[in-house]
């Protein structure tokens, strides 16, 4: 699971989404965040809470706005879900052992723990 905090503009008002979330929730969060500032080219992530420590760091510059991305990330949720304290571990390090370039790049190290 990721927890994100989501802010519009220079807000410190934000809204949390765990994820992998039903489309409801989704709405329900983006909807939140309307009522706090409607500029949605300002969504960003300040937070990424999860077993993998570090992941916050590469998640920041993601532009949750963006058409599939919200998929990207709910697919990333759901992945991790699976994995152990180990696994983790081992995400941790291979994220910050390999060029991380966008969300694309974290899912594809994701998938790859096993090689």
């Amino acid at each position: 699971m990721i927890t994100l905090n989501l802010t519009r503009a220079d807000d410190v008002e934000g809204v949390y989404l765990k994820l992998p979330a039903s489309p409801v929730e989704i709405a329900k969060a983006f909807a939140e965040l309307d009522a706090i500032n409607t500029d949605i080219s300002s969504t960003k992530i300040t937070e990424a809470i999860s077993n993998v420590y570090n992941l916050s760091g590469y998640l920041k510059n993601v532009d949750v706005e963006k058409s599939g991305e919200l998929d990207k990330l709910s697919a990333l949720a759901r992945k991790m879900q699976t994995m152990g304290r180990d696994s983790c571990y081992l995400f941790e390090g291979v994220l910050d052992a390999n060029s991380v370039n966008g969300l694309d790049d974290i899912l594809r190290l994701s998938e790859s723990l096993d090689e």
